[in-house]
């Protein structure tokens, strides 16, 4: 389940009369035109917050950019990454850059909730649908840090991630 689904269904499940599961998808197909119709009671509502969780992603997939920049500087590379297409950015793809073989790579950006470490690894609780996607970077960024790690031989489940410690190749505190 997506942020926004979840944020939309704590909204709802704290307006609705609801006990269960069932009882609150009933209310929500009772209760459509006053959630989704721009006249019902609640739409303007759930506008704000996907619009409010639309505008923290995107703060931190620009914040993203920048710590991204700052990494391939350190290295003596210069990138100009750039936002992917809707098509690809539904895939779950966040940033591209070209490469100087003239190739594309792709990053992958979730919001940091915790990062743990172990012997040999490094894990990542993060917000959002993780995929397994083939990117070149994974990038989890909050407030206060950034990690970017290298996206081989790294383990996904629904919200973890676990990295080999080898892969990170770049981390900054704000």
């Amino acid at each position: 389940m997506s942020k926004n689904n979840r944020i939309l269904i704590n909204y709802v499940n704290s307006i609705s009369p609801s006990n269960s599961i069932g009882d609150l998808v009933i209310w929500i197909g009772q209760n459509e035109k006053e959630l989704y119709h721009p006249d019902g009671l609640y739409f303007n509502d759930v506008i704000k917050i996907l619009t409010n969780s639309y505008n923290r992603g995107k703060t931190l997939e620009d914040k993203a950019k920048d710590v991204l920049i700052e990494y391939f500087d350190s290295i003596g590379v210069v990138i100009a990454p750039f936002s992917p297409n809707r098509a690809r950015d539904e895939q779950g793809y966040d940033i591209f850059w070209k490469t100087i073989s003239g190739g594309v790579n792709s990053a992958q950006v979730k919001t940091l909730d915790n990062f743990s470490t172990g012997k040999f690894r490094d894990f990542l609780r993060c917000r959002g649908h993780l995929k397994s996607l083939v990117t070149n970077l994974f990038i989890a960024i909050n407030d206060n840090e950034c990690y970017i790690y290298k996206t081989y031989k790294h383990q996904v489940t629904t919200e973890y991630l676990s990295f080999p410690k080898s892969n990170l190749v770049y981390h900054k505190t704000f």
